[in-house]
């Protein structure tokens, strides 16, 4: 297997699916600086060490060889803070986005389910902090916030279902600073 040294933007990382063969994995994406989408996978994210993760909108050039090195070394070399890693906790609950595209006739709605692992954390987070009154803070931040940003999905399918899509990443690009004019 040939490795290339590839700079990449990760753009998608998918909540942790258990995996009879890697424990867990998620997804990632990115794009390479001549906006290749690549695809990253199986990731054992949560097994990864602290500086080994990565988070979205992140130059992953040493993070890919972590990567690389990680899954050629498999589990004969695992970091003991993973082994002591917490169960993944299952999401009790699938979220969906309901839309139209602005090229489809009226009436007619998409409802894709949401996998980014932004969705689920942000569930536990609120879960934690607010109890089972979690579901307004939620709907405001996927329902209003995001939706009112430039907000794209990142689709992908698994192999297991190759006609089903799924949101893998919502994507709000982060806003650049502009630039100030001073006149004076």
């Amino acid at each position: 297997m040939a490795f290339q040294r590839t700079k990449i933007l990760i753009l998608c990382k998918t909540y942790p699916s258990p995996s009879a063969r890697n424990v867990e994995t998620s997804c990632v994406a990115g794009m390479t600086t001549d906006g290749r989408l690549l695809r990253l996978y199986p990731v054992p994210f949560r097994l990864l060490n602290d500086q080994s993760q990565f988070k979205k909108w992140q130059w992953t050039e040493e993070e890919r060889q972590k990567l690389i090195q990680q899954q050629v070394q498999g589990d004969l070399f695992a970091d003991p803070e993973a082994v002591a890693l917490r169960t993944l906790r299952k999401l009790p609950f699938d979220f969906h986005y309901r839309f139209r595209a602005f090229t489809e006739p009226a009436g007619h709605e998409n409802r894709l389910k949401i996998v980014d692992w932004e969705a689920g954390a942000l569930y536990w987070n609120l879960r934690q902090r607010h109890g089972d009154d979690w579901q307004p803070a939620f709907r405001d931040k996927f329902g209003t916030v995001l939706p009112a940003s430039d907000l794209r999905f990142l689709l992908g399918t698994i192999h297991r279902f190759p006609d089903q899509w799924l949101i893998v990443s919502v994507i709000y690009p982060p806003k650049q600073p502009q630039a100030s004019l001073d006149l004076g």
